[in-house]
């Protein structure tokens, strides 16, 4: 079990959200494309848009919406339809709907990719080296097992990544272990 009277040398507190869209304030085409937080709005493409997309695809800005048809956003500072948490997992996919989105611009073809109607949710957290927390969308598991399949899964994370065929097969047996502990551990 973790306990709180263990001794830290260092804690970072992660608190609080800023989005640095600095860059868009300071044009005038941009000004309203950006949330008071500094979000930059995005439609489902993920292209700049002036359009709120939690408030204003409900109620739409009679004649003054604009979208940036060549321009698009993806990461943190976005602010989608979904206002998705800011992970690593909706990042990724978002980067590839705005690479293929890219692309797509490129040769003229106007049938553009939108992100996913929604996110799946994964955190593994680990509580020191015998304990840890599976999060799988609204399943959690606390097991002996998790806080060693986070760095395993991390590792064939990075070599999957990295293009090996070691990480093809150790992204293969890490999907299946994660089918496992989140079923039957």
């Amino acid at each position: 079990m973790f306990k709180v009277e263990n001794q830290y040398e260092h804690v970072i507190q992660c608190s609080g959200m800023f989005f640095n869209a600095d860059f868009l304030t300071n044009n005038q085409n941009f000004l309203d494309c950006v949330s008071y937080s500094g979000q930059i709005y995005v439609n489902d493409h993920m292209q700049v848009t002036n359009v709120n997309p939690l408030r204003d695809r409900l109620h739409p800005i009679a004649g003054s919406t604009k979208t940036f048809s060549n321009i698009f956003a993806v990461g943190d500072c976005c602010l989608t339809r979904i206002n998705e948490e800011k992970t690593v997992l909706p990042a990724k996919l978002c980067a590839e709907v705005v690479a293929e989105n890219i692309k797509k611009e490129s040769i003229g073809n106007l049938k553009l990719k939108s992100h996913p109607k929604n996110f799946p949710c994964l955190y593994a957290i680990s509580l020191g080296p015998t304990q840890g927390i599976f999060i799988f969308n609204n399943m959690v598991k606390v097991n002996k097992s998790a806080a060693h399949s986070k760095v395993e899964y991390q590792q064939a994370y990075m070599e999957y990544f990295r293009g090996t065929q070691k990480g093809k097969s150790s992204m293969k047996k890490m999907k299946m272990k994660m089918r496992c502990l989140l079923c039957c551990a």
